[in-house]
């Protein structure tokens, strides 16, 4: 299933759709494997006019908003002066506040997937990965620059595992990992190999 940012779904339409589908098939004994892409942090936000004016900076009136941010810092990187690319503190702000607002949406939707499973029984026995893609990287670059500097804030982005009963529960691996590492593990989870 796909749905596109620019038609009218919430972002979370992925997650909702994954959990549909897994409430019809964890009944039955056999494997499933479930991968859902979302938007996390990008833009278009999914916020209403009134969700966006409860976010800092209070009584913004700055050039970022919810549903035009892409185009918006489209607009900025494309600037053809490199000084000329970038955003005041305040955009900024608003643009750390949009992008926290859309993950606790998204967040919220996987606590339903999550729920899901453990109802279902089907918990202690699920490998489930969440990573990230792209990190927003900290000012004066804007943010989601298909050619970041390769600094740590650039690179550094989320990979949460959670292995089946437990396994390695709270731990914390500081070393790189790459999307390599990410496939191999889910390969040996259904006991296959890579080509």
């Amino acid at each position: 299933e796909e749905s596109s940012p620019v038609k009218d779904l919430p972002a979370t339409e992925p997650l909702a759709q994954a959990t549909a589908w897994l409430e019809t098939q964890l009944d039955s004994n056999s494997r499933r494997f479930v991968v859902t892409h979302l938007r996390g942090g990008h833009p278009p936000w999914d916020l209403t006019t009134a969700e966006a004016g409860q976010l800092q900076p209070l009584e913004y009136g700055g050039l970022l908003h919810a549903r035009r941010g892409a185009i918006i810092l489209h607009d900025v990187r494309a600037r053809r002066r490199v000084n000329t690319r970038r955003l005041a503190a305040e955009d900024w702000q608003r643009l750390h506040a949009f992008h926290d607002a859309a993950l606790i949406k998204q967040d919220a939707e996987l606590v339903k997937l999550f729920t899901l499973l453990k109802k279902k029984g089907a918990w202690d026995d699920a490998l489930i990965i969440v990573v990230g893609d792209v990190p927003m990287g900290d000012p004066p670059e804007v943010p989601f620059d298909p050619a970041p500097p390769l600094r740590e804030d650039r690179l550094l982005s989320p990979l949460y595992v959670k292995f089946p009963r437990g396994e390695l529960s709270g731990s914390q691996v500081s070393l790189p990992t790459t999307s390599m590492d990410v496939a191999t593990t889910i390969l040996a989870a259904f006991d296959l190999k890579p080509a």
